[in-house]
């Protein structure tokens, strides 16, 4: 991939120049779910690696909470490993391929950590089939089970905080507007600093009444600062972004937005808001 690319990849993923610095810590999601369940001791190697090794910021800690409320799907993981790749061989001296073998190495950490089939260590049939996976993508071998033990890789210190730096000049992120997209031919919305509430509820900025899944209040839309974010609000059915479920999500353009069971629709960036949207 060229850079162009890299940063396109990114974009599909949710990312941008801010979010991608928790980029690494995907593969180490990737075995946490692969039981189905993130484990206490899983998630708490997760956020220590997060905290001591990675400045996440705020867009990288929430892309970080959604993967650990919700497990990505089997074709996010892989995109995020093809961007990982692509982003160790175009990143800076901070990030480069190397670190690559550091991740997979925190990846079986991660594994061991929640003590395997047996309580002793061992790492479950699912675990190694998704360490196996990782460490084929990102080209890595040779590194064996004990080196996921101790302590975090010398170089994860806080002295040595990973940074991953692009221009976002290939993307066009930077509109003077965002709208919610309709079904064709129902027009769009725009979003502002005050927000879409989306629900069952007549209340509701876009209200779904043909979904009984949809909460009365069940997602909200708003603009922070000239960026674009979707909340879920605590629905049992969940609000799901280009097929990922989330917490809270950035929006960049392009995304379908789907509430509950069967409402969808896409949220996209603008230049300007046309006056008789305003």
């Amino acid at each position: 991939m060229n850079q162009g690319e890299v940063i396109r990849a990114l974009a599909d993923l949710g990312m941008d120049e801010l979010s991608v610095k928790a980029l690494p810590l995907l593969p180490l999601i990737q075995v946490a779910w692969a039981d189905g369940e993130v484990q206490d001791a899983e998630r708490s190697l997760i956020e220590k690696v997060a905290e001591e090794s990675y400045d996440l910021g705020e867009e990288g800690q929430r892309m970080l909470t959604n993967w650990l409320r919700y497990p990505p799907t089997p074709a996010y993981l892989e995109a995020g490993r093809r961007a990982l790749l692509a982003v160790a061989q175009h990143g800076d001296a901070n990030f480069d391929e190397s670190t690559l073998t550091d991740v997979v190495a925190l990846s079986k950490k991660v594994a061991k950590s929640a003590g395997g089939l047996f309580g002793i260590g061992a790492v479950s049939r699912s675990e190694a089939a998704a360490l196996q996976e990782i460490a084929k993508a990102l080209s890595v071998t040779g590194v064996s089970l004990d080196a996921a033990q101790g302590s975090l890789p010398p170089n994860f210190e806080k002295k040595n905080r990973v940074t991953i730096t692009f221009s976002t000049s290939a993307l066009d992120v930077a509109p003077m507007g965002g709208v919610i997209e309709l079904e064709e031919g129902s027009g769009k919305l725009p979003v502002d600093r005050n927000g879409l509430a989306v629900g069952c509820d007549g209340a509701a900025d876009i209200r779904i009444e043909f979904d009984d899944t949809v909460a009365p209040m069940h997602a909200r839309i708003v603009e922070k600062n000239r960026k674009f974010y979707v909340t879920d609000l605590d629905s049992e059915s969940g609000t799901w972004v280009n097929g990922e479920r989330i917490v809270e999500r950035r929006l960049l353009g392009g995304e379908t937005i789907q509430i509950g069971r069967e409402a969808s629709f896409t949220f996209k960036m603008l230049r300007r808001i046309p006056k008789q949207m305003v």
